[in-house]
Order: C-alpha cells, then sequence, then structure tokens
C-alpha cells in the first residue's frame, strides 16, 4: 500500500545529495463472518456491494465509509488499484485468463503476484477464477516534501561548501527519483513549465520522464523532489519513474532507473502491504541494485513515528461465535484502545510468517483477524473487520479508521499456533495507543541490508541553526523492526535488527508549489 506523507521528500533528496557532494454487537454476526470468509478480500467485497448497490445516495455513502484512501485510476471511480495473488510461480502467465475475463488491466507483475486496475463491476469475476489464490487493494503511501530555495542549502551547509569548491554542482550525475506523479497533479498551483520559467527545474533535456502515473492519488510528489535537488546539485541530470501503481510497478521503477544509469536513487513511496519481518519485493530490488550495481539507495523512513504495537500472541479465555480465539493484550483485556486525529487512518497487521506473494508456497501457517470496535457507553459495535483467510498466503491483515476519534482493536486466531510475534503498524503518527505503548515503525526498502533509510529534523533544528545533534521529529518513523527470514524466505537463526534509519536530514522547507508548512 503507498502512502504519501509529507516530511520526506526533502530528507532522502538531502541525503542522496549530500552523499554526491561528498562522496454490529459484541460479535460480529455469523452469517455475515462465514459469508466474508468465502471471499478473497473482506475489503475489496464489501466496496463492491456498496458500489454495485442501485441507490446513487448509498454509493456516495460507499465512497465516504469504505472507499476513502483506496487508489482509482481516475476520478470515475471505476477501476480500483489492486494486487492479485497467483496460486504458482509466473504470475503474469498464470493470471493472463483471469485479467481477460474480468477486464483487469496490469500495471505490472513479479513471481507471484500482478497489480493494476480492476473493474469493481467485475470483482466476483475475477474472485471466482481458480488461479487467483487472494485480491487486495493496493495503497501506494507517499511521504511529502527556482523561484524558491529551499532551507536545505543552508542547513547542510551547501552555501558554504559551494564558496569553497564552486565546482560542486553535480555535473555529470544521474539522479533517479520514485514518487507518486511529476507533471501531472490537478491540485498543483505550478507545473513542470511553470517551474522551468521560474528557473526551479531545468529544462526536458535536463529531466527525464521514464513512468508518469495518472491515479487518483496523484500529487505530483516527484516534481516536489526534483525541485529540492535542482536547488542543491543544480547541473545534475535528473530522472523520474512512478512507483505508484502497485508494488510490482515500484519494482519496475528500481530497474529502469538503475538501467538509465542513474548515480543515485532516491524514494518517498511506503507499501504496508510488503514484509515487515524480511525483505520483500521492493527491498530485495533496492538492495540489488545497491549491492551489486553499486547505486546508493536512499528512501524516506516514513511519518508513523512510534505508532505501533508489536508481541506475542497470548490467547484469552473469550472466542467468538466462530471459534476464533481472542488474543489477550493484558490482565484479560480483548480490546486494545486506540485514538486517531485523522480520518482514513490504517491499521496493518502481520505476524512471523512467510509471504506466498514473495517467495511462493507454503505461504502462511497461521489464520488472524483484525477486528475494529467502537464503544458508545457500554455498547461496543464493529466497525470493520479483516476476515480473509490466510493460510497459504500472506500473514496481512488491515482495518481503515472511518474517522477522527477513538476505537478499540481486538485481534482473534482462527487456525494454526500462536504466534511468537506479532506487530501493527499506523500508516501516520496521529495514533496514541491506551497505555502509550509504542515501538517500531520502520519497514520495507527503509529497513532493507544494503539501502539507507533517512528520517527527519526541522531544519531550524539542524546544527547550523544552533541545535546539535539535530532533533528528530516526533513523526519520523523509528528504527527496530525485527527481521526474522532471509530473503528467500527461510527462517533466520536469530532475529536481526538493522540500523536504520541510517540518516538524518532537513524537512520544513519550501517547494513552489507545496508553499511552506513544517511538513515539507
Amino acid at each position: 500500500m503507498i502512502f504519501i506523507t509529507s516530511t520526506w521528500n526533502l530528507m532522502i533528496t538531502v541525503a542522496a545529495t549530500w552523499f554526491l557532494l561528498f562522496s454490529g454487537g459484541t460479535f460480529a454476526a455469523q452469517d455475515e463472518n462465514d459469508d466474508m470468509k468465502r471471499r478473497k478480500n473482506y475489503l475489496l467485497y464489501k466496496i463492491y456491494k456498496e458500489y454495485t448497490s442501485p441507490s446513487a445516495e448509498d454509493r456516495d455513502s460507499a465512497h465516504l465509509s469504505m472507499m476513502d484512501g483506496v487508489v482509482w485510476k481516475s476520478d470515475r471511480k471505476r477501476e480500483l488499484l489492486v494486487e492479485v495473488i497467483a496460486t504458482s510461480a509466473g504470475a503474469e502467465q498464470v493470471l493472463q485468463s483471469a485479467f481477460e475475463i474480468s477486464g483487469f488491466e496490469k500495471t505490472g507483475c513479479l513471481t507471484y503476484h500482478c497489480t493494476g486496475f480492476l473493474p469493481m463491476d467485475n470483482f466476483l469475476d475475477l474472485e471466482a477464477q481458480p488461479e487467483v489464490m487472494a485480491i487486495r487493494p493496493s495503497i501506494p503511501s507517499t511521504n511529502q516534501a527556482g523561484s524558491v530555495v529551499s532551507e536545505a542549502f543552508e542547513s547542510l551547509y551547501v552555501d558554504l561548501v559551494r564558496a569553497s569548491y564552486p565546482s560542486l554542482t553535480g555535473a555529470g550525475f544521474r539522479i533517479g527519483i520514485i514518487s507518486n506523479s511529476f507533471n501531472i497533479s490537478e491540485e498543483a498551483i505550478t507545473n513542470w513549465d511553470d517551474d522551468i520559467q521560474s528557473g526551479d527545474l531545468p529544462g526536458p533535456n535536463s529531466v527525464k520522464i521514464l513512468r508518469e502515473y495518472d491515479g487518483t492519488d496523484k500529487s505530483d510528489e516527484g516534481r516536489a523532489i526534483a525541485q529540492l535537488i535542482h536547488d542543491i546539485i543544480p547541473d545534475a541530470e535528473l530522472f523520474f519513474s512512478s512507483g505508484s501503481g502497485g508494488s510490482s510497478t515500484f519494482v519496475m521503477a528500481i530497474k529502469e532507473l538503475a538501467d538509465a544509469e542513474c548515480d543515485v536513487i532516491v524514494d518517498d513511496i511506503t507499501y504496508f502491504s510488503e514484509p515487515f519481518f524480511q525483505d520483500g519485493n521492493i527491498a530485495q530490488e533496492a538492495n540489488k541494485v545497491a549491492r551489486d550495481q553499486g547505486i546508493p539507495y536512499f528512501s524516506s523512513a516514513g511519518n508513523s513515528g512510534s505508532a505501533s504495537w508489536e508481541g506475542p500472541f497470548v490467547s484469552s479465555t473469550e472466542s467468538d461465535p466462530s471459534g476464533c480465539v481472542y488474543h489477550d493484550f493484558g490482565e484479560g483485556d480483548i480490546y486494545q484502545g486506540i485514538t486517531t486525529l485523522l480520518n482514513d487512518t490504517r491499521i496493518f497487521l502481520q505476524w512471523e510468517d512467510r509471504f506466498q506473494s514473495v517467495n511462493g508456497s507454503p505461504g502462511a501457517g497461521r489464520d488472524l483477524d483484525l477486528i475494529l470496535w467502537q464503544l458508545s457507553g457500554s455498547n461496543r459495535t464493529v466497525v470493520v473487520q479483516d476476515l480473509d483467510i490466510d493460510i497459504g498466503v500472506d500473514p496481512y491483515a488491515m482495518v481503515v479508521l472511518p474517522a477522527a476519534g477513538s476505537f478499540e482493536i481486538s485481534i482473534t486466531l482462527c487456525n494454526g499456533t500462536a504466534p511468537s510475534l506479532m506487530k501493527w503498524i499506523a500508516n501516520d503518527t496521529a495514533v496514541t495507543i491506551e497505555g502509550n505503548v509504542s515501538s517500531s515503525t520502520v519497514i520495507a526498502q527503509q529497513n532493507a541490508e544494503y539501502t539507507a533509510g533517512v528520517g527527519a529534523a526541522f531544519f531550524r533544528e539542524t546544527p547550523r541553526f544552533g541545535e546539535s545533534p539535530p532533533k528528530k521529529e516526533d513523526s519520523t518513523s523509528q528504527g527496530g523492526t525485527q527481521i526474522l527470514f532471509e530473503a528467500d524466505g527461510t527462517r533466520k537463526p536469530a532475529s536481526e535488527v538493522r540500523e536504520q534509519p541510517r540518516f538524518v536530514a532537513p524537512d520544513g522547507c519550501i517547494n513552489t508549489f507545496f508553499g511552506r508548512e513544517r511538513d515539507y
């Protein structure tokens, strides 16, 4: 899943350029649970049911309650960005017939899964195909970030370096950028032509767009990154390839920038459907270009702060009507309170099993469900629940908090032995957890073995402005996520904790179309 969060474009830019310069009731109704357990994705089925409602009012309601945060091909909201996991290797060939039947438009394929846009009217057609093991929404998360010169120029001492070494302008270097879009946003107040006229970006001879993107989550984050790089090394060539469109598209973007002979690659996208506890498809490709091709890879650490919980599954004495056992969060409490300040906060749960979408069979050996509750007086009701059958697929569940407010989470074990490690992460830092619980949130390519995750410090809280060492933003994602599996899915003899993020760089800077806010 992709999230575009605002603190990070500058940080990854800075790290890369600096390197160049120097080298329903208490329990859900049983019939609904059974129905959901037969689906290949509970959330997509819910969206399909609301989407195909004959009432226009219901469709609007569906958009508000279920469809915010997912990615559509266009504002018409007909085709939804999804990941489709195949039953065997060679996903593009295995799934070809299913895609033809359902009108699925591929954006990319890896060994065990493909991503692309699914006409929601045809969801049941795709779900019915036996070669389709699972389907889930693909939600890229972006970490956001001329006539405007960013404060990174000063906070990184670039002005002093340039005074002593005026030839260090990036001439002869190629910088690869992965983000959502470059020059297609309808919300930005400037476009590429405007930036060329104002001197904030070079012309087309020095900027190459290898892959553009036109989903509903487009915001031209790639152009924001390019402006910040251009401020620091104005003579470097800039290359852009969109990492939105699914994790397979992200992998293709890495390959395209490496093939274009970029000297450094930076990104600001997180997919929370990538494995927490091993290097997944994106992390493995980033490792490959960094380790085997010598291309430094810098990745925005993210905006989740320490909004996470982890621990072993502890069986309680309570079960739901279908026999799934509730996790005991402590002292017999099967509910964990959380509060969010934002709409559309997402909670992603994973546990210590292999990912079929990365390594193939056997996939997950346990089936866990994630339930979101709302408490009103003494009445506790289900808001949404992830009831997908996980056995043989991926150890992954997700719920969306529909609005700002207070909620509760439950986790149930429906099949398999109790995992000794589970972990959930929120996609933003505006989440507080009952008991002031916190945990690591750096994952995927930001936590890969050969990459450099980059955290954030407000530019006025850096040594140049009198704060030494730099004071990290509370929102910057925290390192320490355990790696339990090798890249091929075999269990490591002992867990590994990597020193990520490796760098901290300034944020809070300006560009021509996001303006100045602390989060950019």
